[in-house]
């Protein structure tokens, strides 16, 4: 689990971790930790044994400290991301798509990789059996995508608000006024309802027609409201 995940340095550390945390029966993961790498998703829909649908792949957007912080997609070349690594991804995660179709599951999942940058080699490293925020996005792109004659970018992510002058759902979208979606680009805010968190947050969605200019956007509303995410990686 995340709690007791550890980044050993060197054996005597792992060892006092096996020590305080072992207990007869009790397995352990281990394995070599990258090193600079770039996080990816793809996301597959399940219908039944013969009906499992590629949906998207994405570009993860993750801290430097591991928190993930939002996803950026399109059909063009965009920073970051490699057509190869798609393919690559869906391909490696077919053969488990397949097994839980055949197994009865249906639905949406999604699939994570890593793609160190030294090698440029891909690793998955998890699979999540369910709605994702590439799943919010690509239902966003699926309503906008023909306006755009095709060509479509977006990048979804959590926004931090200032705390002290942003607090409600108007106020947020009184600030971002000028970004907000005109029906072909733009911001869409959601789950607003969590601005009134002790560290309020939301959820924004800028759609563009490059990859690129959808990240751009985002950045722009981070700027707005004052949260620039510094220690991005």
């Amino acid at each position: 689990s995340v709690s007791t995940a550890l980044e050993a340095r060197d054996c005597e550390r792992l060892a006092g971790f096996f020590g305080k945390h072992g207990k007869p029966g009790r397995k352990f993961l281990v394995e070599e930790r990258l090193g600079d790498h770039v996080p990816l998703s793809v996301q597959w829909e399940v219908y039944g044994p013969d009906d499992c649908r590629r949906v998207a792949a994405s570009r993860q957007v993750v801290t430097r400290g591991g928190e993930y912080v939002g996803n950026v997609a399109g059909n063009d070349n965009f920073s970051g991301f490699r057509p190869e690594d798609a393919a690559q991804m869906f391909r490696d995660s077919e053969p488990f798509v397949r097994h839980f179709a055949r197994s009865g599951w249906l639905g949406v999942c999604g699939f994570d990789f890593m793609r160190e940058e030294s090698t440029g080699k891909l690793y998955m490293t998890e699979c999540n059996g369910r709605v994702t925020a590439l799943t919010y996005a690509i239902g966003i792109v699926e309503q906008v995508k023909e306006r755009l004659n095709g060509k479509w970018g977006i990048a979804i992510g959590n926004v931090f608000p200032e705390e002290q002058f942003i607090r409600s759902p108007s106020a947020f979208f009184k600030t971002i006024r000028s970004d907000l979606f005109d029906g072909l680009e733009g911001a869409i805010p959601m789950n607003t309802r969590c601005l009134d968190l002790p560290k309020p947050k939301c959820i924004v969605a800028c759609v563009g027609k490059t990859a690129a200019v959808a990240e751009e956007r985002l950045a722009e509303v981070r700027s707005r409201v004052s949260c620039p995410l510094a220690d991005l990686s």
